[in-house]
């Protein structure tokens, strides 16, 4: 190992020490949100969010037990669930009569309907 480096590394140990002890402030902090806090403020189960965010159910299950972060665009949606549930039903597409009353906010609880559609052959007319 380098000299240099070997200071580096001592200089970071001795920065994490006063974080630790309040001595000095971190440089920057990531703030991740709550999921499960999220998912109950919009009164749906873990299979639902996860259908309407479009990953797994176990990807949600490690992100509300803190094993694992959302990171990306999922952290940045999250986000912004948090701080307004109705976009995820407005995004969604599907709507059905059944209203939820979050906090004051109207907004269509979806389900997730899987519709199938047939694709059509049109001939295209040959251009001249």
């Amino acid at each position: 190992m380098k000299k240099g480096h070997f200071e580096e590394l001592k200089k970071s140990i001795t920065q994490m020490k006063n974080i630790e002890k309040g001595v000095s402030k971190p440089s920057r902090v990531y703030k991740y949100p709550d999921v499960k806090k999220i998912r109950k403020k919009l009164h749906v189960s873990q299979k639902e969010l996860s259908e309407q965010l479009g990953i797994s159910n176990r990807t949600l299950q490690n992100w509300e037990q803190s094993r694992r972060a959302p990171t990306g665009p999922a952290r940045v949606l999250l986000n912004l669930l948090e701080l307004q549930p109705n976009l995820l039903y407005q995004a969604s597409g599907h709507t059905s009569s059944r209203k939820l009353k979050l906090k004051g906010i109207s907004c269509v609880k979806t389900t997730k309907a899987r519709r199938r559609t047939k694709s059509k052959k049109v001939k295209v007319p040959a251009q001249k």
